[in-house]
């Protein structure tokens, strides 16, 4: 009973211990995320003559651009899941008539059978890794459009927040000086 209460109480302070962590190292990795994307924006902007008025359309042609990768990746998928199964067919049907063949002893089926099984197994390996090295090659640039067009929209949501503030600061500051200038005019009324 002791244990559980001890458990409990680690497990409560654990708890409380890495959500600190984590929202110190979040505050952390927003702060040096916009100090990126505010880098990135004035590369685009000053050094590239980029406006920032075009970034949702290259976000759309990014998005775009990893959909086509995407097809072609399923595209190259669905020609190995056919390739396999025409290559399978036939081994399994010749591995079945060695099989069925009176002829041949017990050994001499599972040598076969065996190799068979092999020679399909190895096949598909060799055919597996290629694909996985196709899918890789293929990924790495999606990876790069895909971190590209989330800095471009992250660019944009901190110039809408920015302006945003600005904006608000604008009506509040008014709206301060408005609610401020009938309080004295109220004050000056009773003061009277």
């Amino acid at each position: 009973m002791v244990l559980a209460g001890v458990y409990v109480i680690l497990c409560v302070a654990v708890s409380i211990y890495t959500e600190r962590h984590q929202i110190k190292n979040s505050e952390d990795d927003l702060e040096s995320y916009r100090s990126y994307c505010n880098k990135l924006k004035n590369y685009l902007i000053n050094d590239r003559k980029i406006s920032l008025n075009i970034f949702s359309e290259l976000i759309a042609r990014l998005n775009t651009m990893n959909d086509k990768l995407e097809e072609k990746i399923d595209r190259k998928h669905e020609r190995f899941s056919k390739f396999m199964e025409m290559l399978l067919i036939p081994i399994s049907a010749v591995i079945l008539g060695a099989l069925l063949d009176k002829e041949i002893n017990v050994n001499e089926v599972l040598n076969f059978g065996l190799s068979g099984l092999l020679i399909i197994l190895f096949t598909y390996g060799l055919i597996l890794f290629v694909s996985f090295l196709y899918d890789f090659v293929m990924r790495a640039p999606q990876g790069r459009y895909k971190r590209f067009a989330t800095d471009l929209q992250s660019i944009l949501d901190f110039e809408l927040c920015e302006s945003d503030t600005v904006t608000d600061d604008a009506v509040i500051a008014p709206a301060l000086n408005e609610t401020s200038a009938e309080n004295n005019e109220s004050e000056s009324q009773t003061i009277c």
